[in-house]
């Protein structure tokens, strides 16, 4: 977890990713857990594309650390203070696995020449930017479906695409939708 190229056993992290890893590391009650705690990541990981050789983007560790956090408090219950984290992965992975199917359909939709959501064509603009909101900013499933309908609502009412101009009324949208939590950079 130092240095310039911070891990947790082959998940590569981000220097303040690395940050939060190292302050919850004393409660591991055992290499074992480090362990689950890896896997976990992974599992984080899995659920959106990777960037910056093989980083996990912003959204898949606040996943991570969201869930990670809530389960610090178990800490109390337990005889030494220590946690095995065998219960957070199994817990984490049903938690993450309905936002890992909808982002893999909504990914693969961006992804072509011809961007698609559902039956709405994207410019490149748009898709682009549905991209990037996902990566940077989504935090549950609920969030892939606001931003899907967000997407149907705008292509219905412009002719089934999003491009041009459109593109502006969609990132309005989108902006106003991510408003109603101004603190809030996951939504």
């Amino acid at each position: 977890l130092e240095g310039e190229a911070p891990s947790l056993h082959g998940v590569s992290l981000t220097p303040a990713q690395a940050t939060f890893v190292k302050e919850i590391l004393p409660n591991c009650a055992d290499s074992s857990a480090i362990q689950n705690l890896a896997k976990a990541l992974e599992d984080a990981r899995s659920v959106f594309p990777t960037v910056d050789g093989d980083k996990l983007v912003p959204a898949a560790f606040e996943l991570f650390r969201s869930q990670a956090e809530r389960y610090q408090e178990r800490t109390e219950g337990t005889e030494t203070g220590k946690l095995d984290y065998r219960d957070y992965r199994t817990e984490f992975r049903d938690h993450v696995a309905e936002l890992k199917s909808k982002t893999a359909v909504l990914m693969q939709g961006l992804a072509g020449r011809e961007p698609k959501v559902g039956d709405v064509s994207l410019s490149v603009e748009a898709a682009a930017y549905l991209k990037e909101t996902v990566l940077q900013h989504a935090r549950s499933a609920m969030s892939i479906d606001n931003l899907t309908r967000a997407v149907a609502a705008v292509g219905k009412a412009r002719g089934g695409a999003i491009d041009g101009a459109t593109v502006d009324d969609f990132k309005t949208i989108v902006g106003d939708y991510r408003g109603q939590w101004p603190d809030l950079k996951f939504f």
